[in-house]
């Protein structure tokens, strides 16, 4: 029996003809859809090589990770281990590279020399921690007890600090003023020439050596140094006032008159200074140049008797006379009795003395003796 054929068309199986059907070209490329195919399932094979390839990599590094952590710290061999034994017996030179990266080392404390405090009298000391601290210690003592007019005591601190480190700069200078205060002159020279030679000199160092000269007797030096504080600078006022005093001295009142009137002009309200100033002009006899200076510092000074007192005296001899016992009647009650008196012994009150109120004065203040 002859198999019916299910191809209901009659044109797919056994039938020689059916390609005759068709007398046109046959196509000769890929299909319309295969590369699209065919790049899907190459993309679909990379990505699972990648991924079988990740969790390989994975599972290696669990395994090592466990055999780490499960074995035993590496332990040198005790031969080994007592080679690298420091002197103290610990292994404290010993660095275990199979240990973490925070791995302890063993320091010996530096420890300081008992000999900064054993020894306060040592001398020309090297340039060490204990010593620097120890030079520190003295010279905030000296500052500290400076402030309270302990001025021994700080001498002894700077000069303890210049044992130590006898080029110490800035602590001559220092040192200088205190030996100037203790009246210890020679001292105080010695220091400022020190001083001088830490640096350039300056005319701070220059006015103090001049002051210190000066109160030695030794006038050159004390002028040459004055002299050269104010060529240093023209606008220092002390080595003005220095100079004055110093020619005063030699009695060299034209002079010091000069450099007394170039201080005035720039200290006008020192007081001290305006009635050194004011003895220099009655030693002239230059009474309009007192009564003007004095008329001055009156005003700044009303308390002072000594103001009073010698604008007195030159009022009287400006013929001013009732100015001058009014301001001689100031001076008196700012005193006591015998200072009154010791006043108006003076030469320069011999105007005045055949004035009525003058004589009345006299008389009453000689009878409170």
């Amino acid at each position: 029996m002859k198999k019916t054929s299910h191809d209901i068309y009659g044109t797919m199986h056994n039938d020689p003809n059916r390609n005759a059907l068709y007398d046109g070209p046959r196509p000769t490329g890929p299909l319309p859809g295969q590369d699209l195919l065919t790049q899907h399932r190459r993309q679909t094979f990379l990505f699972g090589a990648v991924a079988f390839l990740c969790a390989l990599l994975f599972v290696l590094v669990v395994v090592q990770q466990y055999r780490l952590t499960s074995s035993p710290r590496f332990e040198p061999p005790t031969e080994t281990r007592d080679r690298l034994v420091s002197r103290s017996g610990s292994l404290s030179t010993f660095l275990d590279f199979t240990m973490d990266r925070h791995t302890t080392f063993l320091m010996d404390e530096l420890r300081e020399p008992g000999s900064v405090v054993d020894n306060p009298n040592a001398r020309d000391m090297p340039l060490e921690g204990p010593w620097i601290k120890k030079v520190a210690y003295h010279l905030i003592q000296a500052e500290l007890h400076e402030r309270e007019g302990l001025r021994e005591t700080a001498r002894d601190h700077y000069e303890s600090a210049l044992r130590i480190f006898p080029d110490l700069r800035g602590v001559h200078q220092r040192l200088g003023l205190l030996y100037m205060q203790r009246e210890e002159y020679a001292n105080a020279v010695a220091a400022f020439e020190q001083a001088a030679l830490e640096d350039t000199l300056s005319y701070a160092i220059a006015n103090n050596l001049g002051a210190a000269y000066m109160n030695m007797d030794e006038t050159v030096k004390a002028e040459q140094h004055l002299l050269q504080a104010i060529r240093l600078n023209p606008e220092y006022p002390p080595a003005y006032f220095n100079l004055g005093q110093l020619y005063m001295r030699g009695k060299d009142y034209r002079q010091a008159a000069a450099y007394f009137q170039q201080y005035m002009q720039m200290e006008p309200t020192r007081v001290e200074a305006a009635l050194t100033f004011a003895y220099i002009l009655i030693q002239l006899e230059e009474w309009e140049a007192v009564v003007e200076l004095l008329g001055q510092i009156s005003r700044i000074a009303p308390e002072s008797p000594s103001v009073h007192f010698r604008l007195a005296q030159a009022l009287s001899h400006t013929g001013e006379h009732h100015e001058a016992i009014r301001s001689l009647n100031r001076g008196i009650s700012l005193v006591d009795a015998r200072n009154a008196l010791v006043w108006m012994s003076r030469n320069e009150f011999d105007p005045l003395r055949d004035h009525p109120d003058f004589q009345q004065w006299l008389n009453e203040l000689g009878g409170t003796l």
